[in-house]
């Protein structure tokens, strides 16, 4: 199994080819203080970039040119409206560049830690009140409503709602302990 796969992602990369960024002349630089615009350089030549409020990438060629880019909800919309491709007028092609400017853009995320992370006090704090909620809900009616009337009781239900949500809050710990 393992060797089929390793042969089939051969022959992708070979019916493909290999991407100008795979090959390491892409290099990416950001302005001061920003991921959000810098240079691209390829082959000698540069391309500055920048994303707008959006989120879409715009890459400008040194003719003018541009090429734009806009990821929603895993749809990729692209844009280059010229009748020659980039590579027939001697430039890097636009998904390349783009490619790499991302990649670029997440390991300095990364590096720096900016990265959209949880928190892990986060996961640990949906967890905590989530388990107490499934253990002790009399405790956390008496806290919410029982105190203002003397020798109340909470009622069946009011117990299965404590539990119910206790179960949703450790299950969300869960995912945010797994996306942290």
């Amino acid at each position: 199994m393992k060797r089929c796969l390793a042969l089939v992602c051969c022959c992708m990369l070979v019916f493909l080819g290999l991407p100008a960024w795979a090959a390491g002349q892409i290099t990416v630089e950001f302005a001061p203080h920003s991921l959000s615009e810098g240079t691209a350089r390829a082959d000698g030549q540069e391309y500055p970039f920048a994303y707008d409020v959006n989120g879409k990438l715009t890459i400008t060629y040194p003719n003018g040119y541009t090429y734009t880019r806009q990821e929603e909800s895993l749809v990729i919309t692209e844009s280059w409206p010229y009748d020659q491709t980039a590579e027939e007028m001697g430039y890097a092609d636009g998904r390349a560049l783009a490619e790499a400017i991302q990649q670029a853009a997440e390991a300095e995320r990364q590096a720096t830690g900016s990265s959209r992370r949880v928190p892990l006090v986060v996961p640990i704090l949906l967890l905590g009140v989530g388990a107490w909620h499934v253990v002790w809900p009399h405790s956390l009616w008496w806290l919410e409503r029982g105190w203002w009337y003397k020798n109340a009781q909470p009622s069946d239900g009011a117990l299965m709602l404590y539990r119910l949500l206790g179960c949703f809050l450790v299950f969300v710990g869960i995912l945010a302990l797994l996306a942290g």
